[in-house]
């Protein structure tokens, strides 16, 4: 009876010792080079959604107006540069609770056809699995709340509206216009992305790059090869 007590025993502690390395920070055998911070126009995402990606659907915006949103905070690593540094450690809504409303405002899922989570649960999965190998990353509520105050640090609405910047459906920006917009703020060079719909080349994300101690520096190239540098850009105002 003592033998079968004390394997029970040791199987509870063994099971207890499991499941704690699931929710708890984790030693990572990897080292991070740098940081990718994105933020993409809702309204050219919601173009490609509502027009290519699921003709007919709807779309979620921040009440803010003009305010840029979340994609993901992407560390870059040798190991896996694909992502998904860890399959075991599955997004808890639990520990996101409390982030949840800000996180609704800033790192918005803007397809209102997709499941609630679906956002924050692939850029946890990909990304944030990853991060953890920074210490100030290493718990799904520090990713989640980085995100949510770099957007408020960094925020493109404010940066663009000083510099005289404004969505118009029929005006073009030029990559010199965003980019001393920004640089004005953050001294460094941005990366621009595009996305083209029915011919028509929108300003799509724009991204701001970190060392591997977190703080900022130029990203290169500047204006992706998404864009045709041939072809104006549109900062759409409208969908």
């Amino acid at each position: 009876m003592c033998k079968l007590r004390l394997e029970v025993l040791i199987l509870f502690v063994c099971l207890s010792h499991s499941l704690s390395l699931q929710s708890e920070p984790q030693e990572q055998p990897y080292e991070i080079e740098s940081f990718t911070f994105a933020q993409h126009w809702p309204v050219t995402e919601c173009k490609l959604w509502t027009y290519v990606t699921h003709p007919g659907g709807s779309c979620s915006f921040p009440r803010k107006p003009n305010h840029w949103t979340v994609h993901g905070l992407w560390p870059k690593i040798n190991r896996t540069p694909s992502g998904y540094c860890n399959d075991s450690w599955p997004l808890d809504r639990e520990m996101i609770d409390d982030l949840e409303i800000k996180l609704n405002q800033t790192w918005t899922n803007i397809y209102k056809e997709s499941e609630h989570y679906s956002l924050w649960d692939h850029e946890w999965r990909k990304h944030g699995t990853c991060a953890t190998a920074h210490k100030s990353l290493n718990t799904q509520y520090k990713y989640f709340n980085k995100g949510i105050n770099w957007n408020h640090k960094y925020s493109f609405r404010t940066m663009f509206r000083d510099a005289g910047l404004l969505p118009s459906d029929t005006k073009p920006v030029t990559p010199e216009e965003i980019v001393a917009a920004i640089k004005t703020v953050t001294k460094k060079l941005p990366m621009i992305v595009c996305e083209t719909i029915f011919d028509v080349q929108y300003l799509d994300e724009l991204r701001l790059c970190f060392d591997n101690m977190l703080n900022i520096t130029d990203c290169h190239p500047v204006v992706d090869d998404t864009c045709n540098k041939s072809k104006d850009i549109i900062y759409a105002a409208t969908v």
